[in-house]
């Protein structure tokens, strides 16, 4: 089967590598560099300001990457406008938001044509770029960009026969169409990365037009790869020996309840004090015990993913000790928390890579300002996002009295989903990752917020915004969950916003009996015939915007 898949690779490229055209306009081929300060780097040359810069060699933006050019009229003048990928401009948004102040330099066909300041992270996959060529120049090499553009996506792979075999041999098959000419023919194997480094497609090939047709077959495979991570499959592990969920024993051999004797008060919502207190994870029971009846279970790491937090202090949360990772092969890069821990696992430190499985530490009851009983001891598990890395401000300004003990991990600033629902969909195949998870859920909350500002929330989890960001943000369209959690983002532009004050918040729909059921979360009150933000929602947009 293999060899069977092999060859239709070859087949494939083969007929890539044979086939000829009459005539073939010059390729405009578009990649991006990044200023770097590394001793590994190179130097590139702006041609007309003389501008010279230190560059990594690798591109951060290849050809196949871009989906579209254009010429954009903006306040200084005529720029390129390129708009990326999905996926790469999710890459871009996590790239930039990282490296504020370098710069991002324009090659064309590898010879340096712009470069543009990272001023603020470039949200929505569109890079606006001034280029170093006279302006009557300029429609035309948007024409060629184009074409080429339009070349490296022509072909799609529209058989599900080949989707099949192209996905089980993309390991090697993608490697082989990178290959150059010459080992085309002598048919030897060389280990090639995803991203070429720069000038490949320009070195080393006998014939160019042999090669734009090679060219013309790798956009098909890297397609089908986007498509498969899009639609890819969460790898997850309970975080706990208690099989019952596996197993699909009764919810009270699984949960441990919060002294009412009723195992729903362990799961996730308003399952306390009749449904008007909120509870933000599972409470998961331990399976072995010492002999003082104290549990002993392992908690592990439900996915792979990077140490953030890590607590020692019960005295300091009402978490007790705990841990807090974030899951950046994910996405969105959610965090899990793991908290009333008897124990952090020895050697665990902040910034350390874990594996799914991994332990983490010991399950327990430790906890601050209230004791939890031995015989309910547990482990606390959360999945959700954070709100923002300006909660100090927010902290400072509500004056509670006492010092933020935890950061940015503070439990406040931490808003969850249900784990429970999530392992359960999962499982049944209903969705595969925590992308369809977040598009499937329902809205209690529509609002849109008058303001220019684009909150970090937006940076570090670009997936959740659903169109490209306009020049200019005037505002935002926010869906929120029954809980508040702000899951869907739509950038607004000033028509969108007008008649509106700065900051300005207008709730546009509410789904009432939601809003009247869930009586743990105050997201919407009735006043004078309309909407207005209730205290929980209130205190989210306190964060993600500054309001006061």
């Amino acid at each position: 089967m293999r060899n069977g898949l092999l060859m239709l690779c070859v087949a494939t490229l083969l007929a890539g590598c044979q086939s000829r055209t009459a005539t073939a306009p010059k390729p405009a081929v578009a990649r991006f560099l990044l200023e770097a300060e590394a001793d590994r780097t190179a130097a590139v040359t702006l041609p007309v300001s003389g501008v010279r810069l230190r560059v990594l060699p690798k591109p951060v933006i290849l050809e196949y990457d871009i989906v579209n050019v254009e010429l954009a009229q903006v306040e200084l003048g005529r720029c390129l406008l390129f708009q990326l990928a999905p996926d790469a401009a999710r890459d871009l948004s996590r790239l930039t938001a990282a490296n504020h102040g370098r710069r991002l330099a324009l090659l064309i066909n590898d010879r340096p044509m712009g470069a543009r300041v990272i001023d603020q992270p470039l949200l929505g996959g569109t890079v606006l770029v001034f280029c170093e060529v006279p302006d009557a120049e300029l429609p035309g090499l948007v024409e060629r960009l184009k074409r080429t553009t339009a070349e490296l996506r022509s072909r799609q792979v529209d058989s599900g026969q080949k989707v099949g075999a192209c996905l089980q041999a993309m390991d090697w098959g993608i490697r082989a169409v990178m290959l150059p000419a010459n080992d085309c023919d002598r048919g030897r194997s060389r280990s090639h990365s995803n991203r070429l480094q720069a000038g490949s497609y320009f070195t080393g090939a006998r014939d160019g037009e042999a090669l734009m047709n090679r060219l013309r077959i790798l956009p098909a495979l890297l397609v089908l790869l986007a498509v498969h991570a899009r639609a890819q499959r969460v790898e997850l592990a309970w975080p706990a020996p208690n099989d019952a969920f596996t197993a699909d024993h009764p919810i009270s051999e699984l949960l441990q309840h919060a002294g009412s004797g009723e195992a729903e008060s362990g799961g996730f919502g308003g399952v306390r004090s009749g449904g008007g207190q909120f509870h933000e994870g599972v409470d998961i029971q331990p399976t072995k015990r010492d002999r003082r009846g104290e549990a002993t279970d392992p908690v592990f790491a439900a996915m792979d993913g990077v140490v953030r937090h890590i607590s020692l202090h019960p005295g300091k949360s009402s978490y007790g000790r705990y841990v807090v990772l974030e899951h950046p092969g994910v996405t969105p890069a959610i965090y899990t928390l793991y908290a009333h821990l008897a124990k952090v696992t020895t050697g665990l430190r902040l910034g350390a890579t874990v594996s799914r499985g991994q332990t983490l530490g010991v399950m327990g009851r430790s906890a601050s300002g209230y004791a939890i009983p031995k015989e309910r001891a547990h482990l606390h598990f959360e999945m959700g996002l954070m709100v923002t890395r300006d909660f100090q401000r927010w902290y400072n300004a509500r004056k509670f009295g006492s010092p933020n003990e935890q950061g940015i991990y503070n439990g406040m600033n931490l808003m969850g989903f249900d784990p429970l629902d999530f392992y359960r969909k999962h499982r049944a195949r209903r969705v595969n990752n925590f992308q369809q998870y977040f598009d499937r859920m329902e809205p209690v909350v529509k609002l849109r917020i008058a303001t220019t500002r684009t909150p970090d929330f937006v940076q570090r989890y670009p997936s959740l915004v659903t169109k490209d960001l306009p020049l200019m943000v005037a505002g935002w369209e926010i869906w929120c969950n029954w809980t508040g959690l702000p899951y869907r983002w739509t950038p607004l532009t000033g028509v969108d916003v007008v008649g509106m004050r700065p900051n300005q918040v207008r709730i546009i729909e509410v789904n009432q009996a939601e809003e009247r059921r869930q009586r743990s979360k105050s997201l919407a009150v009735s006043r004078k015939g309309g909407w207005v933000p209730g205290e929980d929602l209130q205190t989210v947009l306190q964060q993600l915007f500054g309001l006061k």
